[in-house]
């Protein structure tokens, strides 16, 4: 999941910096069809954006999950077992 998130904010970086291009390009020519490509950069920019922030909050709730001890550890490897008897 967490290769998902990187790739939608490279996505995101670069969709965002052709729809800065795109959007003053066409303004400064006059050109509607680049100005409006630019716009649905934007759009795509904003998906790619929500799409890294819904990966991140999904890794961050199994990090947490794992620390608080509410997923099984096997046992040697560690947890609340392995602090106790040390």
């Amino acid at each position: 999941m967490i290769q998902i998130g990187n790739y939608a904010v490279a996505l995101a970086l670069a969709f965002c910096a052709y729809a800065i291009f795109a959007l003053f390009y066409g303004a400064k020519t006059g050109r509607r069809e680049i100005a409006k490509s630019g716009e649905r950069a934007v759009y795509a920019t904003f998906a790619f954006v929500t799409l890294a922030i819904v990966s991140l909050s999904v890794r961050m709730k199994y990090v947490d999950a794992v620390v608080n001890g509410k997923q099984p550890v096997a046992e040697g490897h560690g947890g609340k077992e392995a602090a106790t008897t040390r």
